[in-house]
């Protein structure tokens, strides 16, 4: 599935979203001394090719850890990467939302290897033409199955039901 991912973000884009995030929180919006004009450099160069997803995750990733900006370099990038995911043609809800989510965890450096796992899974399943719906069916998991999220934080056991793509996180109940 390569596309032109960041065709429409320009650097002067992933600027304008680092100038909004620092104002919405408060924060210096200045560009940094050691690493801005390397990601700059980085960026235009990658910014207009065919690229996989993972690719793009990835360019996000390393603009990241380059530090553009004095502060929300992971929020930027991550915030790139799953607006380009959000508005991708042919993928469906369920496969979006799932993305999204681990591309984010993946930019900003926090995936743990489960979910960098998962993500590829998810792109050979897309290349495939699986939809992610039917990987995950409802009656996967039972009322009273012990569960957990993907990065562990919330272990507990399905207490009801819900449609795919809705959180979680009012029908675990704590295990103890």
């Amino acid at each position: 599935m390569k596309r032109a991912w960041f065709k429409d973000r320009t650097w002067e884009y992933v600027v304008l979203v680092n100038a909004g995030l620092c104002r919405s929180g408060n924060a210096l919006h200045q560009p940094t001394t050691d690493g801005y004009e390397q990601a700059r450099a980085f960026w235009v160069e990658h910014c207009e090719l065919e690229l996989t997803l993972d690719e793009a995750v990835e360019i996000c990733r390393r603009c990241h850890r380059l530090a553009p900006f004095c502060f929300y370099n992971g929020n930027t990038f991550a915030a790139i990467i799953r607006d380009c995911i959000a508005h991708a043609a042919g993928l469906d809800r369920s496969q979006i939302a799932l993305a999204k989510s681990l591309a984010g965890h993946m930019v900003a450096g926090t995936a743990e290897p489960e979910e960098i796992r998962q993500f590829g899974q998810l792109l050979r399943d897309i290349d495939q033409g699986i939809p992610t719906h039917e990987i995950l069916q409802s009656g996967s998991c039972r009322i009273g199955d012990r569960v957990q999220t993907p990065k562990g934080t919330r272990p507990g056991s399905l207490s009801k039901s819900m449609p795919i793509g809705r959180s979680l996180g009012n029908v675990i109940r704590p295990v103890l």
